[in-house]
């Protein structure tokens, strides 16, 4: 009888413990979203060089990746730090170049787009005229529905 009300007990600490994390980790997914959202919503774009690639490992065994990059915008440099926006799986190289989404309001607050390479300087002129017609667009990043 003892073993029975120990493990409802542990139960109900567990799932009190499930939903607060399901709770936390959407309000922080929301916070994400909604800093990267605004700098989608007024943007501008530059260059920027990837200083720093690390694969931070995680206690459960899996990797979180870090990247400290730097862009310029209006003559000043800025360093960026783990505003990336859809890593790629394998990686990326120190010195590598990709274009740079910043916010107009905070030119400090951006995003690196991996999806957009710049290997040569003629690069960067052709992401801006296809950004004319199709210019990148925001995905949220996906997240518990329930509440």
């Amino acid at each position: 009888m003892k073993d029975i009300k120990w493990r409802k007990k542990n139960i109900l600490i567990l799932s009190i413990l499930f939903i607060i994390g399901m709770f936390a980790y959407n309000y922080t997914t929301r916070r994400l979203d909604n800093k990267v959202k605004s700098i989608f919503d007024d943007c501008g774009y530059t260059v920027g060089t990837v200083d720093v690639f690390l694969k931070v490992p995680l206690n459960s065994g899996g990797v979180l990746p870090h990247v400290e990059y730097r862009y310029k915008v209006g003559g000043d440099e800025i360093n960026g730090e783990g505003g990336y926006y859809f890593m790629p799986l394998d990686g990326v190289e120190k010195g590598e170049k990709y274009i740079v989404l910043y916010s107009n309001k905070d030119v400090r607050n951006s995003v690196m787009l991996f999806k957009y390479p710049i290997k040569q300087d003629v690069d960067f002129e052709k992401y801006l005229e296809e950004f004319k017609i199709n210019p990148p667009k925001f995905i949220s990043r996906k997240r518990f529905m329930f509440f």
